[in-house]
């Protein structure tokens, strides 16, 4: 099962970033995600729905394995926790 909102909250509530740009349609809906200055890094998630085109059932099928590579670089660790 697909879970969108798991998604949001990590990045947004835990790791801190904070949405630029957010959207809902038809065709479905997503999010743009600041690392850090807007103008320099962005993590884009999209949710689509079966009105868009270029949907494929299998987007919402799990993965053997749901683990990814995402490297974020940063300063101090400790800043952020203190926020």
């Amino acid at each position: 099962m697909h879970h969108p909102e798991a998604s949001r909250s990590f990045y947004g509530g835990i790791m801190g970033l904070k949405a630029v740009e957010q959207w809902e349609e038809k065709e479905g809906r997503g999010v743009i995600l600041a690392v850090g200055d807007p103008r320099s890094a962005l993590i884009e998630m999209n949710e689509m729905t079966t009105a868009d085109g270029r949907f494929d059932p299998r987007f919402r099928e799990r993965f053997p394995s749901d683990k990814i590579d995402l490297e974020l670089e940063t300063n101090s660790v400790d800043d952020r926790a203190k926020l």
